[in-house]
Formats: C-alpha cells, sequence, structure tokens
C-alpha cells in the first residue's frame, strides 16, 4: 500500500499525547465498525441483520454504479439505509486507484461521488480509498470535497501491527483496518480480533467486508455467519464493546436517535379481565434503549428490531373498561416520542348471565361412547361466533356427516364455570358402524382468528 501519510513513532507518540478527552475516557473500550465496500444489492441482508439487532453498518457506496443493474442498490435502497440509521459513505464513482489519477479525474472521482450522494439527500462523511491506495494528493483532494474521515485497508492484527486502532484514530484520514477475511475463516477470524483487541486494552477494530453471500466470492461472508457475529458482538455490550458507525467513532459521540413513528399495534383492544395479553408495536427507528408507554406510563419493552418492539400489557392495565394511549419514546441524542395509538380495553360483554367474548372455552362431545344407537351432540363454548361448523370422519379420513351449522344456546354444564354461550350440533349416528370417529369444530367471527378445535368419539352398536 502507498502512503505518505503513516507517521513517523515520534509523530504516533505526539499524536496520542494529544488525543482529546474522548479517547483518554475509552480506554480500555473496544469498538467494532462493520463498513461493507461498493453497494452491492446482496449488502441490503447485511442491514436488515445488523437493524434486527439494533446494530449500525457503514455503507461505502460507488455513487457511478447504483441503479445501472439488478447487482448494485438502487438509490431507494440508499435511502432507506440512512433512514435505518446506517451510515452512507462515498468510494467514488467507479472505484479507480486514485493514486494513479489527474489531478481532474482525482477531483471528478471523488468530489462528483459526494455530490451525487447528496443529490439523493444522503450524508456522506466517510470515504473509503479504493484498494486503500492513497497518498498526500489523495489525501488533500478527500479532504477538499468535505469527507471528515478516511478508511484505508490493512495495518491492524497482522504480523507486527497494533492489535487496534487508536479511539479516535491518530490520523482520521489514514484509518487503519484488519485485512480483508477469507469467507472459510471469517467467523472466527473475525471474533480472534475483538478477542484481541479487548484482551490488549480496547480499541477500534473497523472491519472491512464486501459481499454477502454463501461463498460467491472468496473474500464474502455468508448472512447466517455475519448474524452470527452479530448476535455475538450484541452479547459481549456488558463488558464494554460496541458497534459504531465510522463517524461515530471518529466524532467521539454517536450522532442522535432518529424520532421513532408507529404504523400499527396489534391487537388494537381488549377485553376486561384478560390476562397475559402481548401487544406487537410496529413502526420505524427503534432502538434498543426505545420504551413503550402506555398512557404515559412506561411498560417492560422487547426489542425485536428497528421496526418491531413488543410488551406484555398488566393484568392491572386491563381490569376496567378504558383508552390508553400507546406511544414509543426514545431518549436522546435525538429521539422523542412517537405520536399515539388508541388501544381500548372494552367492558367484556354478558348475555343472560354468559360470556359473549369470542374466544374459546371448552368443546367436548356427549354421550362417547354413543351404545345402540344414541344421537351425539358435539359442543363448542366460544362465546358469540358468526358461524360454527362441525364435521365428523371414520378412521380411513372419510367425512360421514359434513359441515353441520351448529345451533346456540346459553348452558350452564354444570363445571363451575357458570353459563357459557354454547354451540351444539347433534349427529344422529344412523348408518354408523362401530369404531372411533374424530370430529373437528370450527368456529369465525369477522376480524378475528378461526377456533379450531379435533376430538374424538365412540360409537357402540
Amino acid at each position: 500500500m502507498k502512503s505518505t501519510k503513516r507517521p513517523k513513532i515520534g509523530a504516533a507518540l505526539l499524536g496520542a499525547l494529544l488525543l482529546p478527552a474522548f479517547a483518554l475516557s475509552a480506554a480500555g473500550r473496544t469498538i467494532v465498525s462493520l463498513s461493507f465496500d461498493d453497494g452491492t444489492k446482496d449488502q441490503l441482508a447485511a442491514a436488515q441483520i445488523l437493524s434486527q439487532r439494533g446494530l449500525r453498518g457503514t455503507f461505502f457506496i460507488n455513487s457511478g454504479e447504483i441503479g445501472t443493474n439488478g447487482f448494485y442498490m438502487s438509490v431507494q435502497d440508499l435511502r432507506a439505509l440512512q433512514r435505518a440509521g446506517h451510515e452512507l459513505g462515498g468510494h467514488t464513482l467507479s472505484h479507480p486507484d486514485l493514486t494513479k489519477l489527474s489531478p481532474a479525474d482525482l477531483q471528478h472521482e471523488v468530489c462528483d461521488d459526494r455530490a451525487a450522494l447528496q443529490h439523493w439527500g444522503l450524508d456522506p462523511q466517510a470515504f473509503d480509498y479504493p484498494f486503500g491506495f492513497f497518498n498526500d494528493a489523495v489525501v488533500a483532494t478527500v479532504k477538499g470535497c468535505g469527507y471528515k474521515s478516511a478508511r484505508s485497508l490493512g495495518g491492524i492484527a497482522c504480523p507486527g501491527c497494533a492489535d487496534s486502532e487508536t479511539i479516535p484514530p491518530v490520523d482520521p484520514f489514514a484509518i487503519r483496518t484488519p485485512a480483508i477475511l477469507s469467507s472459510s475463516t471469517a467467523l472466527g477470524a473475525l471474533k480472534a480480533m475483538v478477542t484481541n483487541a479487548e484482551q490488549s486494552g480496547g480499541g477500534w477494530i473497523a472491519i472491512v467486508m464486501h459481499r454477502v453471500c454463501d461463498g460467491c466470492t472468496p473474500d464474502s461472508i455468508s448472512a447466517s455467519d455475519l448474524a452470527s457475529f452479530a448476535d455475538w458482538l450484541v452479547a459481549r455490550a456488558g463488558a464494554g464493546t460496541a458497534v459504531q458507525t465510522f463517524s461515530e467513532v471518529v466524532s467521539g459521540f454517536p450522532p442522535p436517535n432518529l424520532p421513532p413513528s408507529i404504523s400499527r399495534i396489534s391487537p388494537v383492544s381488549a377485553m376486561t379481565g384478560t390476562t397475559g395479553l402481548t401487544l406487537t408495536i410496529d413502526g420505524n427507528n427503534f432502538v434498543s434503549s426505545s420504551t413503550v408507554k402506555w398512557s404515559g406510563e412506561s411498560l417492560a419493552t422487547n426489542f425485536i428490531g428497528s421496526t418491531r418492539l413488543t410488551v406484555t400489557i398488566p393484568a392491572s392495565d386491563l381490569a376496567v373498561a378504558a383508552s390508553a394511549n400507546i406511544t414509543v419514546f426514545t431518549p436522546g441524542p435525538g429521539g422523542g416520542t412517537s405520536a399515539a395509538l388508541l388501544f381500548t380495553v372494552a367492558s367484556r360483554p354478558q348475555i343472560n348471565g354468559a360470556d359473549s367474548t369470542f374466544m374459546f372455552h371448552d368443546a367436548y362431545a356427549f354421550p362417547s361412547p354413543s351404545r345402540r344407537g344414541q344421537p351425539i351432540t358435539i359442543r363448542l363454548q366460544t362465546g358469540v361466533a358468526d358461524s360454527v361448523a362441525v364435521s365428523i370422519f371414520d378412521l380411513s379420513g372419510s367425512r360421514v356427516n359434513g359441515g353441520s351449522p351448529a345451533t346456540a344456546q346459553i348452558v350452564d354444564d354444570g363445571n363451575g364455570k357458570g353459563p357459557q354461550y354454547t354451540y351444539d350440533s347433534t349427529w344422529a349416528v344412523s348408518g354408523a358402524g362401530s369404531g372411533v370417529y374424530t370430529y373437528t369444530i370450527t368456529a369465525k367471527k369477522a376480524g378475528q382468528p378461526d377456533i379450531f378445535k379435533m376430538g374424538a368419539v365412540g360409537v357402540l352398536k
């Protein structure tokens, strides 16, 4: 690699002594950056893997390739990555060796690339030297085009090299990285780089990746290996190891969180007395510290990914008929509180003392076995349904009584549950031989999941 920007030992020592207070406070801390070069379409899988775990990556883009064919991302893809909190950086228009270009061509490749990204509504602050090659003229151009940092290739985690880059780097326009990994050894080598940095007092491991696929290139990483590595990194947060984008590390603090928004909640209502209700909140810009609030009161929140959170609603909040505003709060920097969606707790209706709520209570058949031609009643206790149908099958799977509609009534069958809204279907049994028969019950109600139950009944002639 050609570079005139590598500091001499004396300069490196001086730079270390002059590092800002952030670097001193970061002593012993390990930060990992996950970067992806060139903007290929398969890297969208990487973005999804990271987002699902509350992590952000840095994607270095060759703007001249974007949208040219299905191999590369589209402009819409890039905007979606930025909305999800990932960093978009520059990587030139066409990926040339910048050290071999004329001043005019160098300016064109670097500055026009950044201008294109900005025209698409992106905010590129970090740059990636193609092939890792740079010299004084290249660095001057990158700075002049408005970039705040630039990544080289190599210089970390190699024989005779340091185990990590400093935080922040001594030279933000010559950020050192590990070498590109072989796809066959990627997962183990990635973990080793991080643990070596941790054991050596911390530092920055800026990982370089390209294709995300199963062995499509020698330097690719599979989606499964990347997911395993991301899970492993999340688990190491307790030890002080964090994942940040390039600009987060260089600036010394993370960018502000994006404001959260809610698109839907499911379910949107419940009856009084419901217990164990899981509420799913779908939206955008959720992070691991986002909290779901029930009319302003925080609930224990499960972070599923940047677009989904879940909470369990306490029974105490479902005891009385009321309405609650569901919001998501994300702490600073940035963040904020989403607009609210309404959740309704409705009074559980009663009909002549029986609970009419559409939900499964019980299902059974009697008498069983049927003797000497006694008709069999198949009963479902499920509250008010739009329709209930019963089918009966012999052991060969042939239907012997199909789709009989059930009639509704209120019954107290003495089981201690009180009056129940039930549906009964009577099977005359005539023509049926002795044996074991199975029955299915399907109950339907608009806007609710179907209730399906199976059972068995015997016939003795």
